[in-house]
């Protein structure tokens, strides 16, 4: 081939979630000399799609109705067309579903499925297992970004096994190793210098637990009155949680921030990092909270046992058990040697298995494989 590839990433919602993150990042550091990356949004481009824009990348918005909406396709197609994509890669089910469909009905092969993570309770659904077999001849490759999210491809969606590749998520390492006024971070929320702080980025979701994590604050609080608990993030289940916090009388204990754009901040001022969870591909909250120095707690689901070394990086604990996660939150309150042994483990384990650059650099070999194109 000569001249630039043109990769058309398309995602479903690029306002929220890690994958948009992950994508943001691969088409920030892709090689513009081979590649020439544009995104399309089937619904919101949020403020990483609006930075896209604001650098050069052509962004996309198809405002995806309520429902299967079907109007999805021709725009795709479109797309495909008059912008001569050479290569589409899918972020997520439906942006596959949208993307295969428009494949098909282009006779266009060359289209890559990344999977990032599975809805909970994850289970088979035979409208989709049957549409699957329809996309998979036109799909090139399938990526999973852990292997048990490879397998719950081959559960749920009934897809090869053979044909599934796994590339892990990586991030910045970088943009996490300031510790620059953590001071002023404290008090800017309500914190004291002498407070121990536990925290959790993640959406408000069905999917997270985050109610696990404040049932096991009052055991921490018993023995650690100026333990904190941070909640990063918003979604549908804040009032709900909010309430709980009022039930255990907590009010004073935990601080709801809200969605927020200055995480690397945010790290600097815990001291430990959680993450209780129902399901997890893998998670780019777990990776930037090791890449900062961090010690790390998070449910032994999905693919977290492939990002934290229980008692090395950090502990893995059981799904929705509020004892054993306080019990790990009081060892590691008590402990402050093993938690900084453990916050310089996970960074070295970041640097070395997770890192932007090792991501970018398989995605690269994917593409140029996909589309036979060599460089030397």
């Amino acid at each position: 081939m000569a001249g630039l590839t043109n990769l058309l990433f398309v995602v479903d919602n690029f306002a929220k979630g890690g994958a948009a993150v992950v994508v943001h990042n691969l088409i920030q550091h892709l090689d513009r000399s081979l590649f020439n990356p544009m995104l399309c949004c089937l619904d919101e481009t949020g403020a990483l799609g609006e930075e896209l824009k604001a650098s050069g990348v052509k962004v996309f918005c198809l405002n995806r109705q309520p429902g299967t909406d079907w109007g999805i396709i021709k725009k795709l197609r479109r797309i495909i067309k008059t912008e001569r994509v050479d290569l589409i890669h899918a972020h997520q089910y439906t942006a596959f579903f949208y993307g295969g469909l428009a494949a098909i009905s282009s006779r266009f092969k060359k289209l890559i499925f990344t999977e990032h993570g599975r809805h909970y309770p994850d289970q088979r659904n035979t409208k989709r297992v049957i549409v699957n077999q329809l996309m998979l001849p036109f799909t090139a490759r399938i990526i999973a970004v852990s292997p048990a999210v490879k397998q719950s491809l081959i559960t749920y969606e009934v897809m090869p096994g053979r044909r599934i590749e796994v590339i892990f998520n990586g991030i910045d390492c970088c943009k996490f190793k300031t510790n620059n006024h953590e001071i002023n971070k404290k008090k800017s929320l309500g914190l004291a210098p002498g407070d121990l702080v536990c925290g959790m980025i993640a959406r408000l979701g069905t999917e997270k637990d985050q109610a696990t994590l404040i049932k096991a604050l009052p055991k921490v609080i018993l023995k650690y009155p100026q333990a904190r608990l941070l909640l990063i993030g918003d979604g549908p289940k804040k009032t709900e949680l909010e309430n709980l916090v009022r039930q255990l009388g907590l009010a004073d204990k935990v601080i709801f921030t809200g969605s927020r754009r200055d995480i690397p901040e945010l790290l600097a001022v815990l001291d430990i990092a959680v993450l209780a969870t129902f399901y997890e591909g893998t998670s780019i909250t777990l990776l930037e909270a090791m890449a900062a120095g961090k010690p790390v707690i998070a449910s032994r689901v999905g693919g977290n046992p492939a990002v934290v070394e229980d008692g090395v990086t950090g502990f893995l604990v059981p799904v929705s058990d509020p004892e054993a996660l306080a019990d790990r939150l009081l060892q590691l309150f008590a402990d402050e040697h093993l938690r900084k042994q453990m916050g310089n483990a996970g960074c070295r384990q970041v640097e070395e298995q997770f890192s932007l650059e090792q991501m970018v650099t398989n995605y690269e070999k994917l593409y140029r494989q996909v589309l036979n194109l060599w460089v030397s």
